[in-house]
């Protein structure tokens, strides 16, 4: 069991990327897969808010990744916790062009649900996404 001292920061996980929306997008999906992640959801947020008015336009994608073990050991030690999973994954496409790609950062997950028993799951995700985040990175 880890208290709040043991974990890392709950900094969100941020870089930029080089490459276009498109290939960005990919990129995330393939970096998360070799990490051991699955994508629950890939929604399009640009498609779901064109419909409404004055919303601008940007290329905008929201992934829900999960790694079925961790997610299995985290739902055993606190079942309630499943309403904070999965672990979202954006990229944005920013005013003048640039590419962000944003992880969750498990730590303030557990933080939000004021449940910092799951330290060892929490470091071994996060250390995952941070992995996936260097690969994204604007080298």
């Amino acid at each position: 069991m880890a208290d709040g001292a043991d974990l890392a920061t709950s900094d969100p996980l941020m870089t930029q990327a080089i490459d276009s929306f498109d290939k960005t997008v990919a990129h995330a999906i393939e970096t998360l897969q070799a990490q051991g992640f699955g994508m629950l959801t890939n929604t399009d947020v640009e498609k779901a808010t064109t419909k409404k008015p004055d919303v601008d336009g940007r290329s905008y994608r929201i992934l829900g990744a999960s790694k079925p073990p961790l997610a299995h050991r985290t739902r055993t030690a606190d079942p309630s916790i499943v309403m904070l999973l999965p672990y979202n994954v954006f990229v944005r496409e920013e005013a003048d062009g640039h590419i962000t790609v944003g992880l969750m950062n498990p730590v303030a997950v557990l933080r939000l649900a004021g449940n910092l028993a799951n330290g060892e799951i929490t470091q071994e995700v996060r250390g995952r996404l941070v992995q996936v985040c260097h690969k994204l990175a604007v080298s």
